[in-house]
């Protein structure tokens, strides 16, 4: 993941690809690691809600 960000970086020097294309792969590492967390507290959440609600 950082080896792809890295050389993204050294082939992207010159040019704005290589900018655009690490930006683009950190949004979605960051999307990966939000959307699980996301999911977690929408259940949490859930949960809660049932139990108070008994």
């Amino acid at each position: 993941m950082l080896v792809i960000a890295v050389v993204a970086l050294l082939k992207g020097k010159n040019n704005y690809f290589g900018l655009f294309y690490m930006v683009k792969h950190s949004f979605m590492t960051l999307f990966h690691i939000i959307t699980p967390c996301t999911q977690i507290l929408k259940l949490l959440t859930l949960l809660v809600y049932s139990l108070f609600k008994n």
